[in-house]
């Protein structure tokens, strides 16, 4: 019979290792982040004139949203949730999503459908930061396909088309005043 100190350090062990599986990301891929337009790629054989990216995580889950305005297309809004253990994120509609840290200064998402509502779709998003953490830079790659059966690899289906993007973003930094605080006196009174 084990004593309570050993089935002690047996469970935080265990609950150590079941934590490193869902992935704790690095402090530094959460934020705000600001498009740098001069820096970035076309999106879609279209200009991107601004954006901002915000990466929240938590335990075990990740939430990407990208505010983007291009030259073409106007405004558009993407909101990933994702699973942080690999495992895919499943819609209803058909839509996957996956995720896989490479290091502490990258990562993918993977995002497909393949059904006659939506079409067939594959996208891979690559994240890298630099080594100081200001700066993160998204390259988008984008393919169309023809539908394939259920079952059916969704590469098998014809090439309609395809696209790369590259998008750099610096992140924002909140920089409290400095100094003392003025407050404005109502009708002079102090």
């Amino acid at each position: 019979m084990r004593s309570l100190a050993e089935i002690c350090i047996l469970t935080l062990v265990g609950g150590s290792v079941a934590f490193s599986q869902a992935g704790a990301v690095p402090a530094k891929w959460n934020g705000t982040w600001a498009l740098g337009p001069q820096e970035s790629a076309a999106l879609n054989g279209s200009v991107v004139l601004s954006g901002t990216l915000e990466i929240q995580t938590t335990l075990g889950h990740m939430k990407i949203t990208s505010d983007l305005v291009a030259s073409e297309g106007g405004s558009s809004q993407e909101t990933f949730e994702l699973n942080l253990d690999g495992s895919e994120t499943i819609f209803p509609e058909g839509p996957r999503l996956s995720f896989k840290r490479i290091d502490d200064l990258t990562f993918d998402v993977i995002a497909s459908v393949n059904n006659k509502k939506f079409g067939n779709h594959l996208a891979k998003y690559d994240f890298v930061l630099s080594d100081d953490g200001s700066e993160l830079t998204e390259t988008i790659t984008r393919t169309e396909r023809e539908v394939v059966s259920d079952g059916e690899n969704q590469s098998k289906g014809t090439l309609i088309g395809s696209s790369r993007s590259v998008l750099v973003f610096s992140k924002i930094l909140f920089i409290p005043p400095a100094g003392r605080v003025f407050l404005k006196y109502i009708d002079g009174q102090r």
